[in-house]
């Protein structure tokens, strides 16, 4: 990417799917199931994980969806537990998104469409190591063990 210029989503498919780590197996790209304009990558490294990634204006964003929020008891505390839980969490942070019709908490990642593309999959890997952490802190929360 020359300075100056910015990805689009299309363009960022491309890009990724003849990156090295497509090549070697590290990752794949397809384009996201019932998304227009976004793709999905899958982190093969980390558990065939999917991150889906679309270019906004001047911004690349990455989501994981984690839980649904309706399956979350006390979910002013949880979520008390990931603000405090967000700086352990470089690159990333947590919302709340609409999946056809249900919220689900979710970890994000954005940077600059005009980031190189190693930038982008850097920020794609600390997002999947992230998203499994995060996914850790869910599931001990759900069977009582968040001391």
């Amino acid at each position: 990417m020359d300075k100056g210029q910015y990805w689009d989503t299309a363009g960022l498919a491309s890009a990724l799917a003849t990156c090295e780590q497509v090549q070697n197996g590290q990752m794949s790209v397809a384009a996201a199931p019932g998304g227009a304009g976004v793709i999905e990558v899958i982190l093969h490294e980390h558990g065939d994980l999917a991150v889906v990634v679309g270019v906004a204006g001047l911004e690349v964003q990455a989501s994981v969806a984690l839980v649904p929020v309706d399956e979350i008891v006390d979910g002013a505390v949880f979520e008390h537990r990931l603000l405090r839980a967000n700086k352990l969490l470089p690159l990333s942070t947590f919302g709340i998104t609409d999946i056809d019709g249900r919220e689900y908490y979710e970890i994000f990642g954005q940077l600059s469409a005009g980031s190189e593309l190693e930038e982008i999959i850097e920020e794609l890997e600390a997002l999947g190591r992230n998203a499994i952490d995060a996914a850790e802190m869910i599931e001990a929360w759900k069977a009582g063990q968040t001391g």
